[in-house]
């Protein structure tokens, strides 16, 4: 049995390989504003560690690394983005639609969906090395992994969307269509909160940034579903 307190509110724990250079199993744990992987250890009577648990043994954490979040928190989803083999990165979904991308230790890179109001469901589907994302406006989008990853710098890239001239394939009256482009030449100032590493920009700054992230990214399919989604699961 284990009982530890970790002093913040839990949102989520998952078990993965979050460990670089390990297939060790460790446990993710979402705060509202941090995200730590643990792993679990047997502690001995005489307070060291072991492998095998014994008579008098007990189970505890171990903390192994921490990402401070950029915003509040609201859930997360883990895998082999890019094609990782015995290797499981992160995606911490955020409250207000910021999605940051952790590689084990190492903090990656943040994207901001512009047409998002309040957090729902989002899964990763390994298969296409992509994410399911519902949104508020009872659309299912999907991006590719590596469509996100690849524009340049480290400030948060906004997707926003430019609604498509062709509409095949819409399941409902909301629907956005299939081919849709998300557009990186404008970051919408206003809409969106901005991040600590923003804050204090001169326009001239924020220019130049947005003159970095003149790319696009497409997303794989968008479907409106005609009613909100309260979970998304894959299997087989």
């Amino acid at each position: 049995m284990l009982e530890e307190e970790l002093d913040e509110p839990i949102l989520q724990v998952e078990a993965g390989r979050f460990l670089a250079g390990s297939k060790k199993i460790a446990l993710a744990v979402l705060h509202p504003r941090r995200i730590v992987v643990y792993t679990v250890v047997i502690i001995n009577p005489d307070g060291g560690q072991t492998f095998s648990p014994t008579e008098g043994c007990f189970y505890a954490l171990t903390k192994n690394y921490e990402h401070k979040l950029p915003r509040n928190a609201h859930s997360f989803v883990y895998g082999g983005f890019g094609g990782a083999v015995d290797r499981d990165f992160i995606c911490v979904q955020s409250i207000d639609g910021c999605f940051s991308f952790f590689e084990q230790e190492v903090r990656c890179f943040d994207r901001v969906v512009h047409d998002f109001l309040l957090p729902g469901p989002f899964c990763y589907l390994p298969s296409r090395d992509s994410f399911i994302i519902a949104l508020s406006t009872m659309d299912i989008l999907c991006l590719k992994y590596q469509s996100m990853a690849k524009t340049v710098g480290s400030t948060p890239a906004y997707i926003h969307n430019v609604t498509p001239q062709d509409t095949t394939g819409v399941l409902g009256k909301m629907a956005m269509g299939t081919g849709a482009t998300q557009d990186f030449n404008t970051i919408p100032t206003q809409a969106h909160q901005p991040l600590p590493g923003d804050i204090g920009k001169s326009q001239q700054q924020q220019t130049q940034i947005g003159q970095q992230l003149q790319k696009q990214i497409k997303e794989e399919w968008r479907r409106n579903l005609g009613e909100h989604a309260l979970q998304i699961k894959i299997g087989r």
